[in-house]
């Protein structure tokens, strides 16, 4: 390309935007449809999140439940220990 435009035999094009717009056209994304990927991108597991924390819950209440029952019979006296 140098040695073309340095001997003048070289001709420059123009650039045509309309024909290279068309070409990328194929490979455009339509704009519903590109929120709609982003949104498919993105599961959260709400009801496996709301079982855990639900479980969580009542395992913290039980155990919380279980010693203080132990610790009032002990207090008033109905466990004896050995």
């Amino acid at each position: 390309m140098a040695t073309a435009l340095q001997s003048g035999t070289g001709t420059v094009q123009n650039f045509d935007l309309a024909a290279a717009q068309k070409k990328l056209g194929k490979y455009a994304v339509k704009p519903g449809v590109s929120k709609m990927v982003e949104a498919s991108l993105i599961k959260y597991p709400i009801a496996a999140a709301l079982t855990f924390f639900i479980v969580a819950a009542l395992i913290v209440i039980g155990v919380a439940t279980t010693w203080r029952q132990r610790i009032v019979k002990k207090v008033r006296g109905l466990i004896h220990e050995a």
